[in-house]
């Protein structure tokens, strides 16, 4: 068993408009503080699971930068929000000189207050992946992720699942559209490796709003159509990747990607899609 605690006090880094956009020394968020435990656990083995509870706790209820905490009555107050979950994966069926067919599966639940506001949210995760035992090792995975959205603007409870910190780069596509928060996505992603150093990745995503009613976080001006007359479709993309390691501790990574505008967008006139390319190199210490 795996088990870590932890007490943060998150630093930021503040962006203020000037003649040139400039970056300042990191402050702490003063009365911000990130805390738990996360333990992985391997007496099922092959299988492994998780546990993990985390608090996050912003009792800054006057600052400037970030934006202070407000509910939904305009009212600005501090925030709670306690997160408790589990993530379980491993095989479900091996074929000797074929492959494994394999699962993975993560829920969450998040409780506490936002402001003057109750907080009740959640997610879901589950996917379904087949490994061949073939040249090229060919890796097939269909997943599903599910955030909840606030289901009525006003009503004391806000319904909407944060990921709370992490980068949403790979893990719902590489355009950075979304966020685990108020979404609901379906993806097929398939890959190989021609050579030890060599993996190749190709990825299709289609995403919903979970709630008509709530912002599509992470989207072009974060916007919300609080009547929900815009419908939940907010559009497909398609990712390519390579990644190639040049040394043990050195790979080099690029990806392309193109998001196709659904409906949601589009009664906002964001009509023509987005492309995306992107260069990185990676050292590992």
């Amino acid at each position: 068993m795996d088990l870590s605690f932890l007490v943060l006090q998150p630093d930021i880094y503040q962006r203020r408009h000037k003649p040139a956009l400039t970056t300042d020394e990191p402050h702490p968020l003063n009365h911000t503080w990130l805390y738990g435990f996360y333990g992985t656990f391997y007496t099922l083995k092959p299988h492994e699971f998780d546990l993990y509870a985390l608090g996050y706790s912003d009792r800054n209820a006057f600052r400037t930068f970030p934006s202070a905490i407000k509910g939904e009555n305009g009212e600005y107050g501090t925030s709670s929000r306690y997160t408790v979950g589990t993530r379980w994966r491993g095989p479900l069926a091996k074929h000797p000189g074929v492959g494994t067919l394999g699962y993975g599966l993560e829920a969450a639940y998040q409780f506490g207050n936002i402001a003057e506001d109750d907080l009740r949210a959640y997610m879901l995760h589950a996917d379904i992946n087949y490994k061949w035992e073939k040249p090229w090792k060919p890796m097939l995975k269909l997943e599903g992720n599910l955030a909840s959205g606030d289901r009525k603007f006003g009503d004391g409870e806000n319904n909407s699942f944060s990921p709370l910190f992490g980068t949403n780069h790979t893990p719902y596509g590489i355009i950075d559209f979304v966020r685990l928060q108020n979404l609901r996505e379906l993806a097929l992603i398939f890959s190989v490796e021609p050579t030890d150093k060599l993996k190749l990745q190709a990825e299709v995503h289609h995403y919903w709003l979970d709630s008509r009613t709530d912002t599509w976080y992470n989207g072009p001006g974060s916007l919300r159509d609080k009547t929900g007359q815009s419908g939940r479709d907010l559009g497909d993309e398609l990712s390519l990747m390579a990644k190639y390691k040049l040394s043990k501790r050195v790979e080099l990574e690029g990806g392309y990607s193109h998001f196709f505008a659904g409906n949601f967008p589009r009664k906002y006139g964001r009509t023509d899609g987005a492309n995306f390319f992107y260069v990185q190199y990676v050292v590992k210490f």
